[in-house]
């Protein structure tokens, strides 16, 4: 793949929309809405984001997501739905799925291990 020069303008977009969906994970994000918001291209913003991060903005927003549930599923004594809502997914069962997907384990199974391995610590 060859590597694309991109103006600090592509850049400072992307880092602009890495921001925003840090702070706005939990929520539902439209990549169309919100490129559209910005004046942009929604196939060229989601190019644009995708050589620069390496992966697609829903990708990054899925990830964001996945790693709070692991740190709430460590760190707290919140039911899977209560985590599943608050990382932005209304469906419990959609949650774990996708969290069983990314992660090799559900919630459940992810949490027994977590506090297996801090009790031997």
């Amino acid at each position: 793949m060859s590597a694309k020069k991109f103006s600090s303008t592509s850049e400072k977009e992307v880092a602009f929309a890495m921001h925003y969906f840090r702070k706005n994970y939990n929520t539902e994000i439209s990549i169309e809405e919100y490129s559209e918001s910005r004046g942009l291209s929604n196939c060229w913003f989601i190019q644009c984001f995708k050589e620069i991060t390496g992966s697609s903005p829903l990708q990054y927003i899925l990830k964001l997501r996945i790693s709070n549930a692991q740190s709430l599923l460590e760190n707290t004594d919140y039911t899977i739905t209560e985590i599943a809502n608050m990382v932005g997914y209304t469906n419990s069962l959609y949650f774990s799925r996708l969290f069983h997907k990314y992660i090799g384990m559900s919630p459940k199974e992810y949490r027994k291990v977590k506090l297996k391995e801090n009790l031997r610590e």
